[in-house]
């Protein structure tokens, strides 16, 4: 019997999980497409941050690093020089960013112009 409501109860909230998924889309951005976008540039960065920090601490301990500026090691400079690397990365593919969205809102973006605008309350 218990496990019968256990089983109940995860339908339950799976489906509660899935009605909430729909209304944020519907209630925000209403394009599939658009709303798991910004999901999946907030994964890229989490990425980045995973392989920088996991580079820097599996490093030391493995004799490896993913890239040769990662490595503390490489043409001396030590962990300053890897984060300064870091910052002129990020840097970089922000003006990068910035540059390709300027050039998207001169040509009037993905709608031609027409972008829907809704209330978050």
């Amino acid at each position: 019997m218990g496990t019968v409501l256990v089983r109940i109860a995860r339908l339950a909230f799976a489906g509660l999980g899935i009605a909430a998924i729909v209304s944020a889309v519907t209630a925000t951005t209403g394009s599939l497409g658009n709303f798991f976008s910004y999901f999946t540039i907030e994964s890229n960065m989490l990425a980045i941050v995973v392989l920088i920090v996991g580079g820097l601490v599996r490093g030391p301990i493995a004799h490896w690093y993913p890239y040769p500026f990662l490595d503390p090691r490489h043409e001396g400079g030590g962990y300053g020089r890897v984060a300064l690397y870091a910052v002129v990365l990020a840097v970089a593919m922000g003006l990068l960013a910035a540059g390709v969205n300027a050039i998207g809102r001169r040509r009037g973006g993905a709608l031609g112009g027409r972008h829907r605008v809704t209330s978050l309350s």
